[in-house]
């Protein structure tokens, strides 16, 4: 699961922007879309996990971009805009916004697989703003859901970040 808020933006969006200013010196690096994933830890260590160039065909994760802040990444590259987060934000207190991958449980062998149960999934969540389908025969999980969630519902991120899927699964 991807996650974002306002609330990670405004506590960690400086921090994160240093840290990209300061790899962009060390390897001199200018004007390069790239794509990073970080843990940042309870003592507000900010480390990332890894480093790439940003996809321009990838499997969706830039996309959050575009459903929590209405920002099209491959847009403001290409037109070097910068996001106003004053406005862009403005809207957004008190609600998280997800990329939830549809992995198969690790012992699932998918040739006992029928089908995946998906308008079910989507009762399960107050406000799914959408869902990609994968094959699950060719891609090996069943796709993507982005998500808004009131922080009073964070329960059903929670849900199903515990969940393997298996009660949206069905056997033949």
């Amino acid at each position: 699961m991807y996650f974002t808020s306002k609330a990670v933006i405004e506590t960690y969006r400086e921090t994160v922007e240093d840290l990209l200013k300061e790899i962009g010196k060390l390897v001199e690096l200018r004007n390069f879309p790239l794509h990073m994933e970080l843990r940042i830890g309870e003592d507000r260590r900010v480390q990332p996990i890894e480093l790439n160039p940003m996809r321009f065909a990838g499997w969706c994760t830039t996309d959050i971009a575009h459903f929590a802040y209405g920002i099209n990444t491959y847009r403001y590259f290409l037109e070097q805009l910068e996001p106003d987060w004053k406005i862009i934000l403005a809207n957004k207190d008190g609600k998280s916004f997800c990329l939830v991958m549809l992995n198969r449980p690790a012992d699932l062998n998918l040739k006992g697989v029928k089908g995946f149960d998906y308008e079910k999934l989507l009762s399960d969540f107050e406000k799914p703003l959408e869902l990609r389908k994968a094959d699950h025969e060719q891609f090996g999980f069943f796709g993507y859901m982005f998500t808004e969630t009131r922080d009073s519902n964070w329960g059903e991120i929670e849900r199903i970040l515990k969940s393997d899927l298996r009660e949206y699964i069905t056997f033949k």
